[in-house]
């Protein structure tokens, strides 16, 4: 290829440098649910015992959620993380996302919007 375009194409005239574009990877970070776990356990004063005695689970199953990415949403059910959530005083969306930027909408909202 460097034969078939001209120098020009590679360097510019001033300064030097690429003529062609180069796309920057845009990269989010975000912190793991199970790091946001431990983090909201900890600013609510309690222990994972505590935890796991108000929520009916064994301790090992607060310390697995803390230590391994991915128990928080595969080993537990929407109602046990809601359980959790109540205990740690947090919103289950507190756990997943860094924020909402659109309001709430109805269950019938929703169904709509699906229908649509």
């Amino acid at each position: 290829m460097a034969l078939a375009v001209p120098q020009s194409r590679f360097t510019s005239q001033v300064g030097g440098g690429s003529a062609f574009f180069v796309r920057h990877r845009l990269r989010i970070v975000t912190t793991a649910p199970h790091i946001r776990f431990r983090e909201a356990r900890e600013r609510a004063g309690l222990s994972a015992e505590e935890v796991a005695a108000s929520a009916g689970i064994h301790r090992l199953d607060v310390w697995e959620i803390e230590g391994l990415d991915g128990d928080l949403t595969c080993g537990h059910s929407p109602r046990q993380l809601q359980k959790l959530c109540q205990i740690l005083r947090i919103r289950p969306v507190d756990l997943f996302a860094d924020s909402i930027t659109e309001s709430a909408i109805s269950a019938s909202d929703l169904v709509q919007l699906i229908h649509a």
